[in-house]
């Protein structure tokens, strides 16, 4: 896999394990560096009762199968988040793949602070937006001007006025968490704003097609923009 070479130069063996999932491959735990006072590695088998965090403990004091546990729990989502991205399946599995061994190699780093479902999921939006970053150098244009005699004797580089990863993401995320949201309001807030703003009816029209006088209109429409606003801020501090 490209992804895979690219970050691994000097040709590390990688070794894979299966589980429910797509299989899971990690670097060698020969290439990793143990954690200072890691226990002997056992094969234990943990169960969905097993609490991440626990999970977490025995991954970082070096027993492979809980972070296996731990990326059976999540592979999927964090694959869903990743193909959302890039558009394309094979990308999504290599970036899937790189997420892994780098979450594996930095678990050490892992201090608590979020959710290991939030924190494996950051390092795949970033790895994920690595790749579009790659993809775009790489589709830079140019305009060839020709002389006389038909040789090239110029190349004029065109800047690509198109949205960098960054923005696009930020654009199609902010746009998934203002539709869950509305979605999530309750049947008259979500009403009025449906006709409001997705239908782009005036206040009025929209009164008027929900069998409300203006003034009641006008009050639900605060109170449901009040509360969708409220809703996603939650939502943007629940990801910070």
């Amino acid at each position: 896999m490209e992804l895979l070479q690219a970050a691994n130069p000097a040709g590390v063996a990688v070794r894979t394990i299966q589980f429910d999932a797509p299989a899971l491959e990690i670097l060698h735990p020969q290439s990793v560096p143990e954690p200072v006072g890691a226990r002997p590695k056992t094969e234990i088998e943990y169960g969905r009762r097993t609490s991440d965090e626990a999970l977490v403990t025995e991954a970082k004091a070096g027993d492979q199968s809980a972070f296996v546990e731990l990326c059976d729990r999540y592979g999927r989502c964090v694959k869903r988040r990743i193909f959302r991205i890039v558009r394309n399946r094979d990308d999504a599995d290599d970036v899937f793949q790189e997420t892994l061994m780098r979450a594996y190699k930095h678990l050490n780093g892992f201090r608590g602070g979020c959710s290991f479902q939030t924190w494996i999921t950051q390092i795949a939006i970033n790895t994920a937006l690595m790749l579009l970053r790659w993809r775009r150098i790489r589709s830079e244009t140019c305009i060839e001007t020709a002389g006389e005699g038909g040789e090239l004797i110029s190349h004029l580089p065109i800047p690509d006025s198109s949205p960098n990863p960054e923005q696009l993401y930020l654009r199609n995320h902010t746009s998934q968490l203002l539709s869950e949201a509305v979605t999530n309001l309750p049947p008259k807030y979500r009403s009025i704003i449906e006709q409001c703003h997705g239908k782009e009816l005036k206040l009025s029209d929209a009164a008027q097609a929900l069998g409300l006088k203006d003034g009641a209109a006008k009050s639900r429409l605060f109170r449901a923009r009040t509360l969708l606003r409220r809703r996603l801020q939650n939502q943007v501090s629940s990801l910070a």
